[in-house]
């Protein structure tokens, strides 16, 4: 069923995917689980260049926004903290599998609703 067929139900998962995303966003850094996916997303070293020092509460604050588009969704960070970094790629992923359940729980034989080809 493509989203053409039945708008209704993609812009309802598109709303539902963004009120389970700000709840997520909501949690505190690291309290999300790992999640399979999220290996293909952020590399494990991460190097920032010093360009400004930031200190107190600026320096765990961070700029984000989540965007869909039908089924494709986008989240973007802005933060040199590695830590709020793999936080949000964990939002992300977890949300869309919240919203569209992965084939080991549906039981059906098709893919993930995460295109690892998009994800690499």
């Amino acid at each position: 069923m493509g989203w053409v067929l039945s708008p209704p139900f993609f812009c309802a998962a598109a709303e539902t995917a963004h009120d389970v995303a700000a709840s997520y966003i909501a949690k505190n850094v690291g309290t999300l689980p790992p999640h399979p996916f999220e290996d293909y997303t952020l590399p494990r070293n991460l190097y920032f260049p010093t360009a400004t020092q930031f200190s107190g509460s600026q320096a765990m604050s961070f700029l984000h926004m989540i965007e869909s588009y039908v089924d494709d969704f986008i989240h973007m960070v802005q933060s040199t903290v590695v830590q709020i970094l793999h936080h949000c790629r964990r939002i992300i992923l977890h949300t869309v599998h919240s919203v569209f359940s992965p084939p080991n729980i549906t039981g059906h034989n098709d893919h993930s609703p995460i295109s690892l080809k998009k994800v690499t």
